[in-house]
């Protein structure tokens, strides 16, 4: 979703509608827990910008039928860390 963010509305024509989509947004790679084992590392510390969100919500609902069940996952390092961003994504899907 995220490597169309360039194109317009039109780039949405003609896809198939879906009847049930789930989108998964890693809203952070952040976490507090700093285990040893942990590939990510401190290194991995970034954070999605809102309009990669916002683009990849504006696709699913071009995709989605009327009355469609859109399945939102939240995910990240700890994506509760990014507990602003992720009301405000919630918000918008909602408003949508």
């Amino acid at each position: 979703m995220v490597g169309n963010a360039g194109l317009g509305e039109s780039a949405y024509a003609g896809m198939p509608q879906a009847a049930r989509f789930r989108l998964s947004l890693v809203l952070t790679h952040a976490c507090p827990l700093r285990c040893s084992y942990c590939y990510a590392g401190r290194s991995q510390n970034r954070h999605m910008p809102s309009a990669v969100a916002d683009r990849a919500l504006d696709r699913v609902f071009q995709t989605l039928t009327t009355g469609a069940q859109l399945d939102l996952v939240l995910f990240g390092g700890e994506p509760l860390l990014a507990f602003d961003e992720a009301r405000r994504v919630v918000d918008r899907a909602r408003e949508m």
